[in-house]
């Protein structure tokens, strides 16, 4: 009988998330390079962004009434599809397969699924509400938002760990708050400007992550029993 791997598989759905991402960039990169396609290759990334993007015109649109319109709607999930490029598809990538698979292993795979659509949801959600309010109308793309909710959800787990054992209960923020100030130097400070002015996805990372948080509260192992006997009295 051969030894157990000390190594934990990555669970199929976190892979194949990953996988999507990357084979979505590696298309849009081939056809940018002109290996595929053609020459309308070259408008694929703007093309993916125009239908799968989430803007605040598309927030507006939707809180007018127009629910039944599916592609408005859809792109409230569709967003992460469309990346920058593929240092930036990468560096979430490797963040996804990390914190997947740490997840994974404590949560159901339901209840994997259901921190990543609320928290991409509400990052989209958060974008829209802040872009209709402060008169910007840039496009919100990649899976950072994707990742920040898997963040909200591991930050969960570790200050529930913490408040179990008497630890210190802050020290689970300090992951976002580290992400958050590399997302800001990594952008350099022209982004930084532009990002608090034209493109604000730190808003949609920071709704991502707070939704992440809340949702985990009842998809944890032991959330929704607890839930029930709190409400119960």
């Amino acid at each position: 009988m051969s030894d157990p791997s000390p190594i934990n598989p990555i669970p199929p759905v976190v892979v194949a998330l990953f996988l999507g991402l990357v084979g979505i960039e590696l298309v849009q990169t081939l056809g940018q390079m002109g290996y595929i396609g053609g020459p309308q290759a070259v408008g694929w990334r703007i093309s993916l962004q125009e239908q799968y993007g989430f803007s605040p015109t598309v927030w507006a649109r939707i809180t007018e009434g127009r629910w039944t319109d599916i592609s408005l709607v859809r792109r409230l999930v569709t967003f992460p599809i469309v990346q920058g490029g593929f240092t930036e598809v990468a560096f979430a990538g490797a963040l996804l397969l990390a914190l997947g698979k740490f997840l994974s292993e404590t949560f159901h795979v339901a209840a994997f699924l259901l921190v990543l659509l609320v928290s991409t949801v509400f990052g989209a959600v958060g974008f829209g509400i802040y872009g209709v309010a402060v008169g910007v109308n840039t496009p919100l793309t990649g899976a950072f938002s994707v990742v920040f909710g898997l963040i909200g959800a591991y930050t969960y787990t570790i200050w529930k760990n913490a408040k179990e054992t008497g630890g210190n209960q802050l020290i689970a923020f300090r992951i976002v708050i580290v992400l958050m100030c590399l997302q800001l130097v990594w952008v350099g400070l022209g982004e930084l400007i532009e990002g608090f002015r034209g493109r604000p996805t730190w808003v949609a990372n920071l709704s991502a992550f707070a939704a992440g948080f809340a949702i985990s509260t009842l998809a944890a192992p032991g959330g929704w029993t607890g839930f029930l006997r709190r409400i119960r009295g």
